[in-house]
């Protein structure tokens, strides 16, 4: 997919508050003390997600015919602006509902069309990312996507910061012997996470609006030949209803023609 993050941001050293160690982007959201977002690198409990304002990126729908799957995103989005965060949103279709209900997004972006898009797409969102921590360092940023085997869910949460440590059942093993210092270490794994984690939602996004127009394209298939059954016994009822009143015309005539002869 290419480099994990776009260009580098400008250097704001900023001091860890539970050790007062500098650091710096891409490292400024973690600490080599474990704490900040990083939480669990030592095995720990990770932190409980900020319930305030932050930073949520939808990954909605880009085009039509699609059920429901569109207004169900743009109303994650709806809810997530009901909170005050700050919206990247991608898919034009969410976009559009959302300036035309008065809500528009501070950053947004087309849904890639083709799978093999989704990580030159997932540099720009990265790289938007990066700037507004830049601005809101301790910001928590959530992720809306739909999961495609799950459509009837609706939009599911993911926490991106601080991270969810717990996804991946993570268990004590011996120290590793490491060649870079660590906190350099955990931050460029840190870039790599992130970019990974918003390739994979982008891609459930990009699978997730596929499934919904599949489905409403089979339920618009089935209620056309519904349709079409219909239109077929309403046929045969005035095809009958025509020929009876004939037969009984011709029934009648031909036992006139019998007493005559």
């Amino acid at each position: 997919f290419g480099r994990p993050f776009g260009k580098r941001s400008k250097r704001r050293w900023r001091s860890c508050r539970p050790c007062g160690r500098k650091r710096a982007p891409p490292s400024a959201a973690i600490c080599g003390c474990g704490s900040g977002f990083c939480g669990n690198w030592r095995g720990e409990s990770p932190p409980a997600p900020p319930e305030g304002p932050g930073i949520t990126i939808v990954i909605g729908a880009a085009q039509g015919f699609s059920g429901s799957y569109g207004d169900r995103m743009a109303e994650a989005a709806r809810a997530a602006c009901a909170r005050g965060d700050r919206l990247m949103v991608i898919g034009s279709r969410t976009i559009g509902a959302l300036t035309g209900s008065g809500h528009a997004p501070d950053w947004s972006a087309e849904l890639s069309a083709r799978a093999a898009d989704i990580g030159a797409l997932a540099i720009r969102v990265a790289d938007a990312l990066y700037a507004r921590l830049a601005e809101l360092p301790e910001a928590p940023v959530r992720i809306r996507h739909a999961d495609p085997d799950a459509l009837a869910e609706g939009a599911r949460t993911r926490s991106l910061f601080p991270f969810d440590t717990a996804r991946f059942g993570a268990q004590p093993r011996p120290v590793p012997v490491l060649t870079l210092p660590p906190a350099r270490l955990l931050a460029a794994l840190i870039a790599e996470y992130v970019f990974t984690e918003i390739c994979e939602v982008l891609m459930l996004g990009h699978a997730a609006e596929n499934a919904a127009r599949a489905e409403a394209m089979s339920r618009a298939q089935s209620a056309v030949k519904r349709m079409a059954g219909a239109l077929q016994q309403e046929f045969q009822r005035a095809r009958q209803d025509q020929m009876t009143p004939e037969i009984a015309e011709l029934a009648t005539a031909a036992e006139a023609v019998a007493g005559q002869a």
